[in-house]
């Protein structure tokens, strides 16, 4: 039945607030008509539970709520007076009541009408829903067929609740003191501390004079539901089959999808966590929604991280706080693999846990959408168009952000550096050494086997120098140059030049070229090449040449140029016969008469002339000489038979023989007579 209240006596004023009378012990309260010549005396003008309406779990999967007394308050202006109606409401119990959206949904929520019904919904409690019905509490069934819990959520009438709800509302359930988690041990488990909590309606069923806070014990090895989107904007509560999770999961994150994915190797995500006050064995765990390569990286991005929140817990769960988590780690209690931050109040970070401030930017990294880790001298603010945000580092990224050129010199005391200059039309770009030295290196370091490239083309500097591919080595100067020649190993092979110009290599300077060694040039075997060697006057002597081990004449047979040929005997004959010299007719020296001899080794002279029918006598190792054929002297034997070549006087002939000593006398036969072998 609805009330309104009015009264133009001000003598009210003291009774309605008077503890011991009826009236103001019922929680009127008085405010003036618009036109200020009433005043208006209202009973408690908050719509809400006054006695019971206890919400519980009935048999098989229904829910029960006890019976009780609310009220109603609407509101209307009437001839410019601001006229509040009172309904008082009663309801008998609702016992094993069926729900609605059992099959369909996760939560329904539940609240008495001004009839008494009981209402069902799908949708969270809004202010209006708190201004004109009795609220009593959330069903909670995670997999569309059990009834999981019950969370009582009783709006007391009494007091100004209504005014205050929308208040308690904007900050959210609050943290008032304790509650912080911690690790079980070497394990994956979570403890809770006791603490207290400021929520609406969350103590009522233990003391209805102080319906708002409850005292939440302490509780080791608390087990929780795991939370992550669905993937079509609303959320998953795995409870494990109703037996919910005693351990943290450390390898899955919620991408959005509706899946989990899996972390990285050695990456970080940030887990939140939630209590029920009026459940306090249990909490919901979020899972993280990225990760992080070092825990730096998790701490830096955790305000900006991109979190939502279900409406379920955001209404009615205390927030308690983040655990930030390795992949792959199995103990909890290790700082280098899990750190847990504790929770202010209004879901905030703790004062020990993080830098807590407000919305005053006092310094850069205050900002937004702007992100500094451990600054150092020289960084540059650059932007992430990952993650939307400025941030400090020692590189350059390009626009892919991939790192570009990075600056992680630490030489304490740099006096030289680097300077890169751009340049005007015909104008080159340059990289220089600069600095306080008089003499500056410029040191190009590879990685690696990998090479320096001067336009494309790879130069490798150590120890020595060399390229691959087409290259063209080129030394200009205006003044003197020295090449210098390693004094050992090979200078350069044919297969490393393997295209000499015109078919020549040549080595030329203003000066020439200096070898302090002995170089050796070998032309390529398999194609003609000549190496030509530009050799001043007087440079080139005969010891200089290389020495003939073996006995050869050297030349060509021909008039022609071409390379210089060993020559054999034929050879010899074809360049003497070529009237490169003239023949020899005739002996030098000597007389008329005359005859040559060799008087020595490698001697020749003459003998002495002779006269007319004189005989050569040899003079044995002397001078031969001329005699007279009268004074030669003829030798003589003592037989015939014992001189060589005796005279034998033979028939016809009479006489002895000639035995070249003695005279003989021979004998003839007359003239006329005609006989073989006469004389």
């Amino acid at each position: 039945m609805a009330q309104a209240f009015r009264t133009q006596n001000l003598r009210l004023l003291g009774n309605l607030f008077d503890k011991n009378n009826s009236l103001g012990a019922k929680g009127y309260s008085l405010h003036s008509t618009g036109d200020g010549t009433a005043w208006q005396a209202d009973q408690n003008e908050a719509s809400g539970i006054l006695t019971g309406g206890v919400l519980s779990i009935g048999t098989g999967n229904t829910i029960s709520v006890t019976a009780g007394t609310g009220q109603i308050y609407t509101r209307s202006v009437v001839s410019s007076e601001i006229v509040t109606s009172l309904t008082n409401v009663s309801w008998s119990a609702f016992t094993n009541v069926s729900l609605t959206y059992l099959a369909t949904k996760q939560f329904t929520y539940l609240y008495i009408d001004q009839f008494g019904a009981l209402i069902q919904s799908d949708t969270v409690f809004s202010d209006t829903v708190f201004k004109n019905y009795i609220v009593i509490g959330i069903v909670v069934h995670l997999n569309s067929s059990t009834v999981n819990a019950v969370i009582n959520s009783q709006n007391a009438a009494y007091g100004d609740a209504h005014r205050l709800y929308e208040l308690y509302n904007a900050f959210g359930p609050m943290k008032r003191a304790g509650l912080s988690l911690s690790s079980n041990g070497v394990n994956l488990k979570i403890n809770r501390a006791a603490g207290s909590v400021l929520l609406i309606g969350c103590n009522y069923i233990t003391d209805q004079f102080e319906p708002d806070i409850a005292t939440v014990n302490a509780y080791v090895d608390v087990k929780f539901a795991r939370v992550r989107a669905n993937g079509t904007g609303g959320f998953t509560f795995d409870n494990n089959s109703g037996s919910l999770y005693t351990a943290i999961d450390p390898n899955n994150y919620d991408n959005g999808t509706g899946t989990l994915a899996s972390v990285a190797a050695g990456y970080w995500t940030i887990q939140r966590f939630y209590l029920f006050p009026n459940i306090d064995d249990r909490l919901v765990n979020y899972y993280g929604v990225a990760t992080y390569a070092t825990l730096s990286d998790a701490l830096i991005a955790l305000p900006n991280e991109n979190f939502s929140e279900s409406p379920f817990t955001a209404r009615d769960a205390v927030f308690l706080g983040y655990l930030i988590v390795k992949q792959g780690v199995t103990d909890l209690s290790s700082l280098s693999n899990a750190k847990f931050l504790q929770a202010g109040l209004s879901r905030s970070l703790s004062s020990s846990s993080a830098t807590g401030g407000g919305s005053a930017v006092t310094a850069l990294d205050d900002l937004t959408d702007v992100q500094i880790t451990t600054p150092a001298g020289g960084q540059f603010l650059t932007y992430d168009s990952t993650t939307s945000l400025w941030k400090n580092r020692s590189y350059i990224l390009d626009a892919n952000n991939n790192e570009l050129i990075k600056f992680p010199s630490t030489v304490a005391s740099a006096v030289n550096e680097l300077t890169i200059s751009n340049a005007a039309t015909s104008g080159s770009p340059s990289i220089s050494a600069t600095g306080d030295d008089t003499n500056i290196s410029l040191n190009l370091i590879s990685k690696g086997t990998g090479n320096i490239l001067i336009n494309g083309k790879a130069i490798s500097l150590a120890n020595s120098f060399t390229t691959s591919g087409n290259f063209a080595l080129t030394f200009t100067t205006t003044g003197t140059t020295s090449l210098t020649l390693p004094t050992t190993g090979t200078l350069a092979t044919t297969s490393q030049i393997p295209t000499v110009n015109d078919g020549i290599l040549t080595l030329a300077g203003s000066g020439g070229i200096s070898l302090s060694a002995t170089p050796t040039f070998t032309a390529n075997a398999s194609a003609d090449k000549t190496i030509t060697i530009s050799i001043a006057d007087g440079a080139l002597t005969i010891a200089k040449l290389a020495d003939i081990t073996t006995s050869r004449i050297l030349g060509r047979t021909s008039a022609s140029t071409g390379p210089v040929q060993e020559l054999d005997g034929t050879g010899v004959v074809a360049v003497i016969g070529s009237s490169a010299v003239s023949r020899a007719v005739n002996l030098g020296g000597g007389i008329a008469g005359q005859i040559p001899y060799q008087s020595g080794a490698n001697t020749t002279s003459f003998s002495a002339a002779g006269t007319t029918n004189q005989v050569l006598l040899s003079g044995g190792a002397g001078a031969p000489t001329w005699a007279n054929q009268s004074s030669l002297s003829v030798g003589s034997a003592t037989t015939a038979g014992s001189v060589a070549n005796a005279l034998t006087i033979q028939s016809p002939l009479t006489g002895t023989s000639y035995n070249g000593s003695a005279a003989v006398t021979i004998g003839l036969q007359n003239a006329t007579a005609s006989l073989d072998g006469g004389v």
